[in-house]
């Protein structure tokens, strides 16, 4: 792996992460957004909503994408399993972590945006941008900012953990120098992405109420804990777990989308 460089892993990281950040995006927003609706109580979606908010999306998607794969192959490569061993789970838990908290810089105000949008509380980018900074100012845009990363840094950690383990698992069992093909990639694409939408769903629900409150001026979700407790009091349990269904559904074809995407584009440039 280090034989190509640090630029070189640099360079490939950011553009396979992006290639697949986009792929994820363009395949399954509108599960998302159906997933978004139930979460946030605001009615199901016409057919036009479906990719309300997509651009947001995709301005935030891929250059973040592409910001969590230079972190994490770049952190993981060149320190990280330096310290802690090749393919160790210590590396790539540490390594998810650090490429999420750079990527969160770009992922938290277009996830905003893109909450807001396919909630069905505002209808164009730039109208929203303009009443959430308004409203709020810029902090506005970084509102659900803890909420956020108390969903996104287990989720990243549980999925590329799992996807990992489970790349290690399936070479030992084939014969020297087997590899692992498409098929293979997609299937455990598709359990890593699954299993922790599944774990993380509740943390999705909290993210997804207090976002959605940006540049509202009365609000009934504050913190991410405060927002646990009150969903809990008025609705129960359960309701931690509004749209669990598709978002297991949009996670485990987006683990096989952009896990597919990923190897696909790593093999692209690597060959270049």
């Amino acid at each position: 792996k280090k034989t190509k460089g640090f630029g070189r892993t640099l360079v490939d990281g950011m553009l396979a992460g992006a290639v697949a950040g986009a792929a994820v995006d363009l395949a399954l927003y509108p599960l998302d957004t159906v997933k978004t609706r139930l979460q946030t109580k605001t009615g199901a979606p016409s057919f036009q909503e479906l990719y309300s908010g997509l651009s947001a999306s995709l301005a935030g998607h891929v250059p973040s994408s592409a910001l969590f794969f230079a972190v994490y192959q770049t952190s993981k490569v060149y320190v990280l399993e330096g310290v802690f061993g090749g393919g160790s789970a210590a590396s790539q838990l540490i390594a998810s972590g650090l490429g999420n908290i750079a990527a969160s810089t770009i992922r938290v105000p277009t996830e905003v945006v893109k909450t807001r949008m396919q909630s069905g509380n505002a209808a164009e980018v730039g109208e929203c941008v303009r009443d959430i900074v308004k409203a709020d100012g810029v902090k506005g845009l970084f509102r659900g900012y803890p909420a956020f990363l108390l969903r996104d840094l287990p989720f990243d950690a549980i999925e590329f953990l799992a996807y990992e383990q489970l790349r290690l698992i399936y070479l030992a069992t084939l014969a020297s120098g087997g590899q692992i093909g498409d098929v293979e990639t997609a299937v455990i694409g598709a359990l890593a992405g699954g299993i922790t939408g599944a774990l993380t769903c509740p943390l999705d629900t909290i993210r997804a109420r207090t976002m959605n409150e940006a540049g509202l001026s009365d609000r009934l979700y504050d913190g991410p804990f405060e927002t646990a407790k009150a969903i809990v009091e008025e609705e129960g349990v359960a309701a931690l777990f509004s749209g669990v269904v598709p978002r297991v559904v949009w996670l485990s074809l987006g683990g096989t989308v952009f896990f597919s995407s990923l190897e696909a584009a790593r093999s692209f440039f690597a060959a270049l």
